[in-house]
């Protein structure tokens, strides 16, 4: 919602001497979301004169930042791959991508000791592996985020 603020942020950091990185967290859009083509614009500098002092940082949990459904791609667009193009090209803009992919189980017990051992729990003789597995499978499959969580939840009950 705050994104119609972009261009006025912009502008305000263009005239200082500084450099700034504009940080969005947890960005994705909906289908008929208007400001999806607000912010490619701003990227693209075409809405606002683009900052050459400001870069822009975005964080999603969505590989192209809008939501898609499979009855959409099948839908009756008469353009249906300039559709699809054009939902890819905002996180195109951005220059570069980094991808999270599911750990397999060795790596993801790998994480659990590591962050147990950082949060100085350690393992107890028979490790964590089963205890670290299930808590994944609960929380929808092996991840670093599970991970972590599994490790505070640790930490939680050692008080």
């Amino acid at each position: 919602e705050q994104l119609r603020l972009l261009p006025g942020v912009m502008d305000e950091l263009s005239g200082n001497p500084l450099k700034f990185i504009l940080f969005l967290d947890d960005l994705s859009f909906q289908r008929n979301d208007d400001s999806f083509g607000e912010l490619k614009a701003i990227l693209e500098g075409t809405a606002a004169a683009k900052a050459p002092n400001v870069a822009i940082y975005a964080t999603s949990n969505r590989r192209h930042l809008v939501r898609e459904t499979f009855s959409e791609r099948d839908g009756d667009d008469v353009h249906r791959q300039d559709t699809l193009q054009e939902i890819a090209s905002l996180s195109e803009r951005f220059g570069l991508s980094v991808l999270f992919g599911r750990p397999d189980k060795a790596l993801y017990l790998t994480i659990v000791q590591s962050l147990a051992l950082r949060a100085g729990i350690p393992a107890p003789p028979d490790g964590f592996a089963a205890e670290a597995e299930a808590f994944a499978l609960r929380k929808g499959g092996r991840s670093a985020r599970a991970a972590e969580q599994f490790v505070q939840s640790l930490a939680a009950r050692r008080g």
